[in-house]
This record gives structure tokens, sequence and C-alpha cells, in this order.
């Protein structure tokens, strides 16, 4: 049975610290493994794979999660596998500031914008990870910005694929600062 918001984990309103945990084969419109609306949870260690969501946030609503007006940190995990139905297959950012460090974001997919990771109004930090093998059906295999100022560091952005365009980074009116990183394309 699908869930309407958080399928494998709902955080409302609170700052939890989430860690060593495997978030696996969730269902939901919004952020398959993880929904976070007003929160700044702290996502360690943690496993985010084969989750679904038929709008926007396969692992996180910010790829398998949702992060919605929330500033999470989600370090040392692993987002992989995850799908969206619309953007972000990773993760969807939405009016949100999430640190996003030491991360393995791979094989993810969003049926529009943002394989990896979809920023729409919002400024997520990006240090230290590895966003690979994500696919987006129209643009931002890897990243896509709209009306963003995401930042990333120390980062590979490589082997991404979008069927219509940018297969690394979309920006659309946002600003995207990218240092120290190997971006392929």
């Amino acid at each position: 049975i699908a869930s309407s918001i958080g399928g494998g984990m709902y955080i409302g309103g609170s700052s939890p610290i989430v860690t060593n945990c495997t978030i696996i084969g969730n269902l939901a419109n919004y952020g398959g493994g993880i929904f976070s609306g007003n929160s700044s949870p702290t996502i360690l260690n943690c496993i985010i794979t084969g989750n679904t969501a038929s709008v926007d946030g396969g692992g996180i609503y910010v790829g398998g999660m949702h992060v919605d007006s929330s500033s999470p940190t989600i370090s040392n995990s692993v987002i992989t596998g995850n799908a969206a139905g619309n953007n972000g297959g990773g993760i969807a950012a939405g009016g949100s500031s999430p640190t996003i460090s030491n991360c393995i974001i791979t094989g993810n997919t969003a049926s529009v914008d943002g394989g990896g990771i979809y920023c729409g109004s919002s400024s997520p930090g990006i240090s230290n990870c590895t966003i690979t093998g994500n696919t987006a059906g129209n643009t931002g295999g890897a990243i896509f910005g709209g009306g963003s100022s995401p930042t990333i560091r120390n980062g590979i952005l490589w082997a991404n694929i979008a069927l219509g365009a940018y297969n690394e980074i979309a920006q659309i009116s946002s600003t995207i600062a990218c240092t120290y990183s190997n971006i392929d394309q």
C-alpha cells in the first residue's frame, strides 16, 4: 500500500538523528524512502535503495527522500536504485537547504528532471559526493537546478544521462557553483 508522503519514513516538525539504517522498497507520492517537512534531521551511514515516488523524491524528497522547507544533513550514505515519477530520482529538495556530504548517489531515475538530485528553489551544499549513473527523462542527469543556488565542492559527477539535455548539470534560472570537482562533459 502506497503512502501519500514518506513511504519508509515521515519526519515532520522534528530533528531526529537517523543512523546506520537501510530504507528499502517503499512507495509514496512524495519521498518514497524519506519525507522531511519543516524539519532538520541528520541522516548518517544509511542506505536508501529501491524506493519509488509517484511524483517527486524517489529516495528522499531531497531522491529517495523528499525534503520540503527543511535543512537536513545527509552524510556518509548511499542513495541508489530509487525512482521518481517526476523529479529527483535520488533526492528532491524544494525550498530547503540540505547539507549532503560524503555520499554516493547512483543508479537513480527521474522521469522528468534531476536523476540524481533535483533542486527547486533550494540551496543545497553538496561536498565530497560521487553522483554517477543516474538518469533523467528530460534534463539534469546528475543535478537539476531550477531557481536554485546549489554549491558543489570536491565532487565527481560522471556518466549520468539526461534524455533531453545536460547529462550532468542543468541550470534553469540558477547559479550553481562548482569547485574542485571532476565533471563529465
